[in-house]
């Protein structure tokens, strides 16, 4: 797998008013996390601000591409995102589109089953394109307390085989990102095959 790094080791963002300082060059929308300013990991202020949907960055409307994903489509409840870092190839976002939510219980259960069954068919998705040797699906929610799934494609040969890809100090984490021809395919095929 080729890959592109370009990756700077500690820069400044601006997330919707809140300081965060990221690491490995990536943003914290959930995708590769970030170690925050010193002290808390969040402020208290921010995160309620955050729980109560304003300028969550999840919400709808959401752009399709941007520099942490590009959509790959949309699903009965949810929108399935290719992530911009590839260190585990396939990692795709599903975020849950109906309306601000940071827990299942604040779900119906007709959603809930609803966004289990985009789960089950995203996971499926991109297991039939990456064929992974493993997959981890996590629903964490503790940079961005919006529901949603990492599906993260397990291989062999990845950095963390056998942990969880989040055990690393956050800062130490592995960032990759595929060659804009690689993830272009990448992103083709899982379109195709989702809409299949």
């Amino acid at each position: 797998m080729r890959v592109a790094s370009g990756v700077t080791r500690s820069k400044w963002r601006r997330l919707a008013g809140g300081h965060i300082a990221v690491a490995g060059g990536a943003d914290p929308w959930g995708i590769s996390c970030t170690r925050y300013w010193q002290g808390a990991l969040m402020d208290a202020t921010r995160w309620e601000q955050l729980v109560s949907g304003n300028e969550c960055p999840f919400d709808v409307p959401r752009p399709d591409s941007n520099e942490h994903w590009d959509v790959v489509g949309s699903l009965k409840t949810s929108t399935l995102y290719l992530t911009k870092s590839q260190t585990y190839r396939g990692h795709c976002l599903l975020i849950f589109d109906v309306r601000h939510a940071t827990r299942p219980d604040q779900l119906s259960m007709d959603e809930w089953t609803s966004f289990c069954a985009d789960l089950y068919r995203a996971g499926g998705v991109i297991s039939h394109i990456v064929k992974p040797d493993h997959i981890n699906v996590a629903a964490l929610g503790n940079v961005i307390p919006h529901l949603h799934w990492h599906i993260v494609p397990r291989y062999y040969d990845d950095p963390r085989w056998g942990a969880p890809i989040w055990m690393t100090n956050l800062e130490d984490m592995d960032q990759r990102r595929l060659c804009d021809a690689e993830h272009g395919k990448l992103l083709r095929e899982l379109k195709v095959v989702l809409a299949s």
